[in-house]
C-alpha cells in the first residue's frame, strides 16, 4: 500500500505527478464547496483524462469498475480515516484525518 502525500492547507485545486505500478500519473485535486467534497481525476503524462472527478469518500474502492482499463493505474484507490467517524475529509482533513492510499494490483 502506498500513501500519496496531498497538501492539507486547504489549498482548493492542485495537481500532483506520482509513480503507480512503475508508471508516472497526474492527480489533479478539487474542492467542490458546494458539496463539500474532493474530487479526483487521474490523468495520465499526456494529460489524457483516464477518469474524472471521482468523489473522494471513506470505505470504498474509489475506482472500481475502472482498474480493469490497462491505461489506467493497476490498483484501488481508497480513503483511509484515522478515527470512527467514516465520513468523507472535509477542505484541511485530507492528508490529515483522512488519507488518500493506492493498493498495487487490486
Amino acid at each position: 500500500m502506498v500513501i500519496i502525500p496531498t497538501l492539507t492547507d486547504g489549498t482548493p485545486y492542485y495537481d500532483q505527478s506520482i509513480e503507480l505500478n512503475g508508471v508516472t500519473f497526474n492527480l489533479y485535486f478539487e474542492w467542490n464547496e458546494v458539496l463539500g467534497r474532493w474530487r479526483m481525476s487521474v490523468l495520465d503524462t499526456n494529460d489524457v483524462t483516464l477518469i474524472a472527478g471521482m468523489t473522494l469518500v471513506t470505505g470504498v474502492k474509489l475506482n472500481y469498475g475502472f482498474s480493469c482499463d490497462p491505461t489506467f493505474p493497476q490498483g484501488s484507490f481508497v480513503i483511509l480515516d484515522s478515527t470512527t467517524a467514516f465520513t468523507p475529509p472535509g477542505l484541511y482533513e485530507l492528508g490529515t484525518r483522512c488519507v488518500l492510499a493506492f493498493t498495487p494490483g487490486e
